[in-house]
């Protein structure tokens, strides 16, 4: 009986851990998996900016003479210290834009950033921060800096400060790449494709009016019936075309091989819109470069499968150790009861043959 009770326990015991491995993995591992409270992610890329027309004047220059613009960009994202709590982080981005022909920063292209991310789900969390004596409003939602932890193929909805709304980010391929110390990483690619969207503030370096005497001369329609005194608020738009090559362990953009956007203004006051183009930046990773993000990448696996497969691993062992065991236990006869039934079969004999 004693015998019994042990299989039995052995059994309900070993069936609980073997529960419980799909059970961490599924509901309970996905909890411990949030951003690092020291994330630092460096990224560097190269590109040109060609501008169309007198940005202040809103002339175009003439077909052939516009200005292109050689450029150097230098993005850090790193956790602000203080500002981090169990569920929240907050993030400070930092970009310097360069002319490439003569090293010089180029002012008021990319303002710095603070976002406000959810730890686990990686989406921005609309919240007013105070850094440095400074408040900051971050009024966002959807995705901004990074995709989610363990990333799917799908489309994500990314937050575009320009616009001031999300727009889409398309799954489009998987695939694999190296870093320089771990290979073979997969990676999937994800596609930002808009059309001409509306934006809700101009871009860098441009006015947000103009006057009635400038758009006569601008449209070559002086008779337009407008006063020259009167000032006319301008409609911008945004055209984006762009890749990211993400980890999607970690939701990490380790490459990007296309990021292009161009920004028009509607010159027609009325009726049908006629966009004239203002500027087109367009940049990329620079060959070589990926390797090292990726690399940056991976120092986390090892933490991330800790959770994900290392302890489910665990209970899977524990419970067939302790399972295995009792089964065998609970299908054996027990020798007692062996003993009776021999004894018995032996009387039987005896009296069989005394008979």
């Amino acid at each position: 009986m004693k015998r019994r009770a042990t299989g039995i326990v052995l059994v309900v015991i070993g069936g609980v851990f073997l529960l419980m491995a799909p059970v961490w993995r599924l509901a309970i591992a996905p909890l411990f998996i949030r951003i690092p409270v020291d994330l630092e992610v460096e990224s560097k890329f190269k590109g040109t900016l060609k501008v169309f027309l007198d940005r202040q004047k809103m002339v175009p220059y003439p077909r052939g003479a516009e200005e292109v613009v050689p450029l150097g960009i230098h993005a850090t994202e790193e956790a602000v210290p203080g500002q981090t709590d169990p569920d929240t982080i907050v993030i400070h981005e930092t970009v310097v834009v360069k002319d490439g022909r003569t090293g010089q920063p180029l002012e008021g292209v990319r303002p710095n950033r603070y976002y406000v991310l959810d730890r686990m789900t990686c989406e921005n969390v609309p919240y007013g921060i105070r850094v440095g004596g400074k408040t900051f409003k971050t009024d966002r939602y959807g995705y901004s800096l990074k995709y989610p932890m363990d990333a799917e193929k799908t489309t994500y909805e990314f937050y575009d400060d320009e616009l001031k709304r999300t727009i889409p980010s398309e799954f489009v391929a998987a695939s694999r790449i190296d870093g320089r110390e771990y290979k073979d990483v997969e990676v999937y690619s994800y596609r930002i494709d808009t059309g001409m969207e509306k934006m809700a503030q101009p871009p860098p370096g441009v006015p947000a009016e103009l006057t009635g005497k400038v758009i006569k001369e601008l449209l070559g329609m002086p008779g337009l019936p407008i006063s020259d005194s009167t000032r006319i608020p301008l409609d911008y738009y945004k055209k984006l075309d762009a890749v990211q090559v993400v980890e999607p362990r970690t939701g990490i953009v380790v490459d990007t091989p296309k990021n292009e956007y161009s920004y028009y203004v509607n010159t027609a006051p009325t009726g049908a819109p006629n966009y004239m183009k203002i500027a087109t930046v367009s940049y990329s990773t620079p060959g070589g470069a990926a390797a090292s993000v990726i690399d940056d990448c991976a120092k986390y696996f090892g933490l991330m499968d800790a959770d994900v497969v290392g302890i489910p691993l665990m209970f899977l062992v524990v419970g067939i150790s302790l399972l295995a065991p009792g089964v065998v236990i609970l299908s054996r006869k027990a020798p007692a009861d062996a003993g009776r039934r021999s004894g018995s079969e032996d009387s039987e004999g005896e009296e069989h043959k005394d008979g």
